[in-house]
């Protein structure tokens, strides 16, 4: 239940940010970002309007922040694949598998991620923060994959987990605009795409 907070209030502190940062992510999840308008945040999380501009600015920089916790916590989840595999293509797997399930556990910020992307066409904080959003995507599977195929060998290993990191987001994301709401086409389009990138990263498959 969303608990009322009285007029006076202060707007600072910890907690009155993670609740406002909250409450943007379940509506944003649930009904999409225009929908999830500023009013609606803050009777969501029982705070007033002036503590989420004290905190974030605007709408479009609470996006960005609810965007910089998931990814923290979607990446966070994946450094032990990195960390303990044994050889480049058990952990290329490893990873791989990982990500996946991941994007399955957190299927409906991509599906928000779509909604976005259309929108970014017309808005430029919006553009500015999806392009962040893609470089630090990019950025974190490229590290791992870099990893994967300095340890199996492959030339050029730092371009080449660059280039595959690209196409990989890229993939992904056109996965999720076929599959809609289907989530076993969306698992069907990646295993289909593994073994071009065991190829490029392991050199097997």
């Amino acid at each position: 239940m969303t608990r009322r907070r009285t007029a006076g209030v202060q707007t600072g502190g910890a907690e009155t940010r993670e609740a406002i940062l909250s409450a943007a992510e379940r509506l944003m999840i649930a009904e999409g970002y225009e929908r999830a308008s500023i009013a609606r945040t803050c009777r969501e999380s029982g705070y007033p309007v002036g503590s989420l501009y004290y905190h974030f600015g605007s709408k479009a920089a609470l996006l960005a922040a609810v965007y910089q916790r998931f990814e923290k916590r979607f990446f966070d989840n994946l450094t032990q694949a990195v960390q303990s595999a044994r050889t480049a293509e058990e952990g290329l797997m490893t990873f791989w598998n990982g990500t996946v399930q991941a994007v399955l556990d957190d299927y409906p910020y991509f599906t928000l991620n779509l909604e976005l992307l259309r929108i970014s066409h017309e808005d430029p904080e919006i553009a500015a923060i999806m392009k962040a959003d893609t470089q630090a995507f990019e950025q974190h599977i490229a590290a791992a994959l870099a990893t994967f195929a300095s340890a199996a060998g492959m030339p050029d290993a730092d371009d080449r987990a660059d280039r595959m990191a690209r196409v990989t987001t890229t993939y992904s994301r056109a996965a999720i605009m076929i599959a809609g709401d289907d989530q076993d086409l969306y698992l069907r389009h990646m295993a289909d795409f593994y073994p071009v990138l065991q190829q490029m990263i392991a050199g097997s498959g």
